[in-house]
């Protein structure tokens, strides 16, 4: 049962379309990259503007599920730093998912988690997009 007001047409409409970005992004590959351009910004700027959405709320659970399997494929391939930006990157969407904080715990313990930082210029970008409208 929806807990607030269901969005206005205009805002369905948009949904819509973003929904059908989200899955182009999607079935080219692009699930959590680039950021800014991908599946799992798409079904966010859809949470924006629907909380309740099932659709982006689905989407974003299967883009952080391939998150976390691609940094685990990262880290068998000793592409240390690589897993920790992608652990980083997908924990901007949801920080407390717990199966990457227990990944990244897990490396951080074995002294094994490297990461550059998620320059502020990405974030910056992706929120700034999100404030024009791209999608």
């Amino acid at each position: 049962e929806r807990k607030g007001p269901p969005p206005t047409p205009e805002t369905q409409r948009k949904i819509e379309r973003i929904l059908k970005i989200a899955e182009s992004h999607a079935a080219i590959g692009r699930i959590i990259e680039p950021p800014g351009s991908s599946a799992l910004d798409a079904y966010q700027t859809i949470l924006d503007l629907d909380p309740e959405s099932p659709e982006a709320r689905s989407g974003i659970a299967e883009a952080l599920r391939v998150c976390e399997q691609e940094a685990r494929n990262e880290w068998e391939n000793a592409e240390l730093q690589r897993a920790g930006e992608l652990i980083e990157l997908c924990l901007s969407f949801k920080p407390n998912h717990p199966g990457l904080k227990q990944f990244q715990a897990e490396l951080k313990a074995q002294g094994k988690y490297r990461t550059r930082s998620i320059p502020d210029s990405i974030t910056e970008q992706t929120e700034s997009d999100r404030g024009l409208g791209i999608y």
